[in-house]
Parts: C-alpha cells; sequence; structure tokens
C-alpha cells in the first residue's frame, strides 16, 4: 500500500513561488525546495499542514485544512509586506477571556476590550498574541463568536489553545475548526514565535502518568514536533513561546540552547514575571475579568525593539466609579501637616495584619478626620500588600512583573516620609514583609525568603523554596518566638530567624501552588496555623517547635481558604467557600458557621473584642460576634469598583482586609477611598479619595495610619483633617 503524501507549494501573490518556508504537518518539518514546493508524510491524525509565514510576509490563511480540502498538491498563499520585515514592533497579549454566550464575557465585552486595547495603542499593535482559554468551555458557538469579534479588529490573531478551549471534547475540534491547528509557528521581523498546544498528550491518547498536580506538563508528541521546528531556526534567531500553561523547568530544561527569551502563558489568571537564564516567564491576567491574584483585568503590551523585548502592564477599567451622597476630598482639600506624623509612634505594626495572630487590631490608633502627612513613592508598584510599621520606618514590599527592576523592599521614614533604602529582589514580593528585632523578611513570588538588615536593607541571608520556576508564593512570612515561617502546600519551612537554618519542613499539604493562594500563616501560644487554596490540606494547626500537625482540615470546595486565618484566645476564624468558621484552637472542632456571599476575595477579618471584621467582594463589611457569628452589623459601600474582584467584570467595590484601630473600623477600596467606620454600629465616620485604587490594608502606629496605593505610593496620615463622609 503507498504512503499517502501531503504535497503542495507556498507562493506569494504577484511573485509567484518562495523558497525556504518552514513547513509542517505538525509532525514533521520541512522547507520548501526552490520551486515553493514541499512534500511531507501524512500520519494518521494528521489534519492540517501549516507555513511559518516568513517575516516579511502576511497571509490570510496560513495552513491547509484536510477535513475541507485536498492536502494532495494544495497551495499556501502569502503576501508581502509593504515594509518588509520589521526592525522594530509591537503587540498585545491577551488570555483568559472564557467567551461565553451566556454569561460573565460576553462577545460585546471582548469586542469592546479589544476596541479600547487598540485605541491604547494608538496605532502601534501589530497583531494580537491570545494565549487560551479563549472561550468558556469549547462550544462551537463559542468560537463562532470569538471569530466574529476577533476579526472585526482588521488586526492578524495568534492563537493558543487552553483547557477550558476543549471542554465540550479533549480533541479541541470546535478549536480547529474555527482557528486551525493547535501547534504551529510564525515569524515577525527577526523573531521566531512558537505556539505549543499544552494538551496535546489528550488529543492522540498518549499514555501519561497520573499526578495530583493540576494541569501538569506531560511529555508528547508535540514535543517533537517543537523541536524539530526550532532546529529549522538559523542560529542566533530568538524564540518566543506561547504556552497556555505557566509550567517550569520540568519543560524548559529540554530547550535550552533554543535560543528563547521569553514564554507567554495565562491559565492562571495571574501575573507573575520568572526570569531563567536568558528566558523570561511573562504570566498575564485575564483580559474580560478580574484575576484570581485579585489583578485588575488587563493585557501585556510587548515592543520588540534592538535591545530585546520589553513588557508594559495595562490594566483597564481604571476609572473610578465614586459614590453618590460620600463625600471624597481629593488630594488638595486633605490638609498637610507641616512637622511630619501628629502623635508619638511607640506602637508598631511589624508585620501584616499587625502581628504573629494575625488579629489586625490596635487600642490605640488616629481618630477621623485625618490629614495626609506626607507622601512617598516606593518605585515599584503596590498590589494587595500591605505596608508595615517598625524601628520607626515603613517597609513596604513592591512588585514589577515588567522589566523586574522595581521590585523588592522600601524602607520609609515613618516621621518624615523620606526615603531610607531599597532592596531589590529578584522577582516580585506579593504580600507584606515582616519585622523582628534587626531583620526585615520578605518572600518573593518565586519562593526566595530574604532577610535584610533593618537598618540598612543589606541582606543577611536568604533561602530559596525547591524549585522557583514552579513556585507562585503569595503569602506574608510569619515571625515569631525567634524563628520564621514561610512557602505554599508542597514545600513550607520553619527556619532560625538569626542565621536562616532550616528547623523543619513539610511538603505534604499539596502538590503545587496552584491557584494564587494569599493565606499567610499565623500563630499563637506554641501553634503555627497555616492555611491554603485548592489543596488537599485547607487548613492546618501545627506544633511550632516540630511541624507536626496538631489537627488538620482537608480541602474541599467548601473549605478552600481564600484568606489568612486569625487567631484568637482559643479560637481560630477563618473564610472560606461561602462560609466564615470558627474553629476550636486545639481541637479543630467547629464553633460556628455564618454564611457570607464573599466573592473569592483574599480579604483577612480583623478581630477586635468580642467582634470580628470580614469584608466580602460584594462590597459589603460585616460585623459577627466571635461567640456564635450572628451578624451585628453590616456597611456596604456605595460605589461600583471591582477592580480586584476575581471573575468579575461589573459590580460592587471590591474591599481590602479591615482593620480596627482606637474604636474605628478603617477599610480600604477599589474606588481609591479609605473609610472609617464606628465599630461598635457601623456607622460611616469619615471617608477620604488618596487618588488611585487601594488593594492593601492600613498599617497602624499610634498616631498614624499608613497605606500603599496601586500607583506605587504611600501615605501617612493623622489627626486634623476635615470633616467628610458621614
Amino acid at each position: 500500500m503507498t504512503e499517502p503524501f501531503a504535497t503542495g507549494q507556498v507562493l506569494v501573490e504577484g511573485e509567484g513561488p518562495l523558497a525556504g518556508v518552514v513547513v509542517s504537518n505538525g509532525c514533521d518539518v520541512v522547507r520548501t525546495d526552490g520551486e515553493g514546493r514541499y512534500r511531507l508524510s501524512r500520519p494518521r491524525g494528521c489534519r492540517f499542514v501549516s507555513a511559518t509565514v516568513p517575516g516579511g510576509y502576511s497571509s490570510d490563511r496560513f495552513y491547509l485544512d484536510g477535513d475541507t480540502q485536498d492536502l494532495d498538491d494544495g497551495e499556501i498563499r502569502l503576501r508581502p509586506r509593504s515594509a518588509g520585515a520589521p526592525e522594530r514592533f509591537t503587540f498585545a497579549q491577551i488570555t483568559d477571556m472564557h467567551l461565553s454566550t451566556e454569561r460573565r464575557c460576553l462577545p460585546e465585552d471582548l469586542a469592546e476590550d479589544l476596541a479600547a486595547i487598540i485605541d491604547d495603542g494608538a496605532g502601534e499593535i501589530d497583531f494580537f498574541v491570545a494565549s487560551g482559554d479563549l472561550t468558556a468551555g469549547g462550544k462551537q458557538e463559542e468560537f463562532a463568536a470569538y471569530r466574529r469579534v476577533i476579526e472585526a479588529t482588521g488586526l492578524p490573531v495568534f492563537h493558543a489553545a487552553g483547557n477550558h478551549d476543549d471542554d465540550a471534547e479533549s480533541a479541541a475540534r470546535h478549536f480547529q475548526d474555527a482557528l486551525g491547528p493547535l501547534s504551529y509557528s510564525f515569524d515577525w521581523g527577526a523573531v521566531h514565535f512558537v505556539v505549543y498546544d499544552g494538551e496535546a498528550f489528550a488529543r492522540r491518547g498518549d499514555p501519561v502518568e497520573e499526578t495530583a498536580a493540576a494541569f501538569p506538563y506531560r511529555p508528547a508528541a508535540v514535543d517533537d514536533w517543537m523541536r524539530a521546528d526550532l532546529a529549522m531556526q538559523p542560529a542566533g534567531t530568538a524564540v518566543v513561546v506561547i504556552n497556555h500553561f505557566p509550567w517550569g523547568r520540568e519543560f524548559y530544561d529540554q530547550w535550552h540552547g533554543n535560543g528563547i527569551v521569553a514564554v507567554l502563558s495565562g491559565h492562571w489568571h495571574a501575573s507573575r514575571r520568572h526570569a531563567d537564564g536568558d528566558t523570561v516567564h511573562y504570566a498575564t491576567p485575564s483580559l474580560c475579568f478580574g484575576g484570581i491574584d485579585q489583578s485588575q483585568r488587563g493585557y501585556r503590551l510587548f515592543h520588540w525593539r534592538s535591545d530585546g523585548l520589553q513588557s508594559e502592564t495595562r490594566v483597564l477599567n481604571s476609572t473610578t466609579q465614586r459614590s453618590p451622597g460620600i463625600s471624597l476630598p481629593v488630594t488638595a482639600t486633605i490638609p498637610k501637616a507641616i512637622s511630619g506624623v501628629a502623635g508619638e509612634l511607640a506602637s508598631d505594626w511589624p508585620q501584616f495584619h499587625g502581628g504573629p495572630s494575625r488579629r489586625g487590631a490596635s487600642p490605640k490608633g488616629p481618630a477621623p478626620p485625618l490629614a495626609r502627612c506626607w507622601h512617598t513613592a516606593t518605585g515599584g508598584h503596590v498590589h494587595t500588600a500591605s505596608c508595615v510599621v517598625a524601628h520607626g520606618r515603613v517597609y513596604q514590599t513592591t512588585m514589577d512583573d515588567d522589566t523586574g527592576q522595581s521590585c523588592g523592599v522600601t524602607a520609609i521614614d515613618a516621621a518624615t516620609g523620606e526615603l531610607c533604602w531599597r532592596h531589590r529582589s529578584a522577582a516580585s514580593v506579593r504580600h507584606a514583609a515582616a519585622c523582628a528585632q534587626d531583620s526585615v523578611f520578605a518572600m518573593t513570588v518565586t519562593g526566595e525568603l530574604l532577610c535584610l538588615a533593618a537598618e540598612s536593607g543589606a541582606c543577611q541571608w536568604r533561602h530559596q523554596l525547591a524549585e522557583p520556576s514552579r513556585r507562585w508564593v503569595f503569602g506574608s512570612p510569619l515571625v515569631s518566638d525567634g524563628y520564621v515561617y514561610a512557602g505554599v502546600s508542597s514545600d513550607f519551612v520553619a527556619l532560625d530567624a538569626d542565621s536562616g537554618e532550616v528547623l523543619w519542613r513539610r511538603q505534604d499539604f499539596g502538590p503545587d501552588d496552584w491557584i494564587s493562594s494569599y493565606p499567610s500563616p499565623a500563630a499563637a501560644a506554641g501553634r503555627v496555623v497555616v492555611a491554603f487554596y485548592t489543596q488537599p490540606t485547607a487548613l492546618a494547626v501545627l506544633d511550632a517547635a516540630t511541624g507536626q500537625s496538631v489537627w488538620e482540615l482537608a480541602g474541599s470546595k467548601a473549605t478552600y481558604m481564600y484568606a489568612t486565618p486569625v487567631v484568637g484566645t482559643d479560637q481560630l476564624f477563618t473564610v472560606s467557600g461561602g462560609l466564615v468558621r470558627a474553629f476550636d484552637l486545639e481541637t479543630g472542632d467547629s464553633r460556628w458557621e455564618q454564611e457570607i456571599r464573599l466573592g473569592r476575595i483574599q480579604a483577612t477579618p480583623a478581630l477586635a473584642g468580642e467582634r470580628l471584621f470580614v469584608a466580602t467582594g460584594s462590597g459589603k463589611l460585616h460585623a459577627l460576634h466571635v461567640t456564635d457569628g450572628r451578624e451585628l452589623w453590616q456597611w456596604s459601600v456605595e460605589s461600583a469598583c471591582p477592580l480586584f474582584t476575581p471573575y468579575v467584570r461589573s459590580g460592587p467595590t471590591t474591599l481590602a482586609s479591615p482593620v480596627v484601630a482606637g474604636g474605628v473600623v478603617w477599610v480600604a477600596a477599589a474606588d481609591g477611598c479609605l473609610y472609617g467606620l464606628d465599630e461598635a454600629t457601623g456607622e460611616l465616620l469619615w471617608s477620604g479619595y488618596l487618588g488611585a485604587p487601594l488593594a492593601a490594608a492600613p498599617a497602624i502606629g499610634a498616631g498614624a495610619l499608613f497605606i500603599g496605593a496601586t500607583d506605587g505610593t504611600i501615605s501617612a496620615l493623622s489627626v486634623g483633617g476635615h470633616k467628610g463622609g458621614a
């Protein structure tokens, strides 16, 4: 029996055959001969023949589809670009749109966002890269709607498949019917782009090893195709890989030496930048709704220039919709204290939510109305990471998922707002620092724990969690009784605070870091409490000295922990699923449960006296009684600015973790306002607009309140402002 072949020719309109073009059947890779012809085998399951469109050309359809046309003697037609192969170009990466004809992201929503991106690009965007989860369920009607929307942009769009794009059927036929091959490559200018199908193992029934990890890399036949494709590239060619899944070195180690300068992914609805040698891995937030890491919905703009690839994270829907009837004074109407922060700063706030128990409460604090005393730029981006106060200084962690130059820890004089020092870290720090004795501890998103000198910012020691390429650490370190506790479900450690030596390590709470898990460890009375999101272990109380479990709560959709646990006298308070829960600290017995619509935000409750204050993604702040969970009062923000609420495009304003000081509950909001409420009644006492969206909780000193905004600035507020907001 004669083996079938796929043959054909690559032609340039108005010019004729084009030699040297890379052509593939999804397995084998060849170049066209002098007559622009190619000859490929046609193995079973081979549906497409695709051409790698060279940098100086374009094509309306770079592939032939064996389901709708004959692959023997086919033609792939190209057009020359008027400007030839560009030396400089710009493209936008979008991801995880989850387009649906029913909910969350509708076709008109995607069309609105793409129009905003094009307008934002001011004519500079040459093409789009869509890195997977284009649709909500991989349905035919979703792909049809998606195609209509992207074609209306008039710009080329290169698509990768995500796990949601084959929900309807594992072969991803609906994707292929609408958009073409799942794995392919193209050139733009001097850069070679490879689109990799991360679920290729499922298409052809390749044998796989069972694993508890979510969406892990599994070797597949597509790896051989990618290897052959890269082998066709001239030495020194810059390569960009587009893969929906943000895998680590378990996948990318095999591609060292192939010139990969960047990897673009999505999947986790979160932002991260990880540099591994000459390769930078970019994970980009979801486009059409808030990220699971509470990132604003947005995209990345990439520029290829003579010095390489440059990234800019851009956000959408950043306009604050202010509340009717609430006074939101701008900076000019908040008096500025001449002599710095009023009152003494004897009372520190050295760790996230005030200290090891994470109660978020102080008996003293500034009474409203407040005045802005100083306003200082950190040089980086501030997201949900609260500042901490110790040694007469404010310590703010920062993130930078574009250049990586502005992430780390910044120390600011608490009285004057003057910069004391900056320490740059290798990756973004997504949660608060922790202070103890003369040291400041901070954990990067890639799992590097830093111990810095509080006075100078010099690094005293560092500890790297296992495999930084796979780490997504969003929790804050805990310091208690001379030890530092930090990590994730798959690698959680206790270290000597002075030396960094490991006291104990746990690697059995879960298989990986999926998804972004903000809960930070808490401690009290010789116990360390750890909590995790989407892991087999949701909650565990450990012996602080040995790391052995006193009791554990298994993970399930109802128990996945969103926020940091709060430790009371003998109770433990948690936020998970749609419930606020109280447990006996020593036995794990349930004390009470209160059903509240939480909205997946990672706001940590505050505990003051007999009241527990819980902020939600529905714009509400609840006061609950600690003995039985009954609601004492409820307050709702009046604005509509859900910038940081996961999976939400429109709705109530996202609230940050509340804190309590001197009888006032302070809660920051995505509308840029700080609200002060009466602790006993929930009455709004004061509000002030700080000029940028707020996602981080305030930190309290005896006479001042300190808060970071998403524009990367820190403000000190103290007594002496105007009555505004009641």
